[in-house]
């Protein structure tokens, strides 16, 4: 049975030519090294990327001052006679 199809297939007309099989080969196998490299360059970029941002984030979160408590100068102390809340009228100075 496979002998009759292969004897089919090997006596009939070619559906293409194949001056440029080899050609072709190259090509492809060329263009999937190319997207292979794209992929890898991306996933290199992302990692650095993440890397960057997490770096920032921690140095972000290290050169926050530490948090101080308000005393009378301030802006926006209450106990202050120029404080919002004694400018609208909340508290008379």
């Amino acid at each position: 049975m496979i002998d009759k199809d292969l004897q089919a297939i090997a006596g009939g007309p070619l559906d293409r030519s194949l001056e440029t099989l080899e050609t072709d080969i190259w090509i492809r196998l060329d263009l999937k090294r190319k997207a292979r490299l794209l992929r890898r360059i991306v996933a290199l970029q992302s990692v650095l990327a993440a890397v960057a941002f997490a770096a920032s984030a921690l140095a972000g979160f290290r050169a926050v001052p530490p948090t101080q408590a308000a005393h009378d100068l301030d802006v926006f102390s209450v106990r202050v006679a120029l404080s919002s809340a004694a400018l609208v009228g909340e508290r008379q100075p």
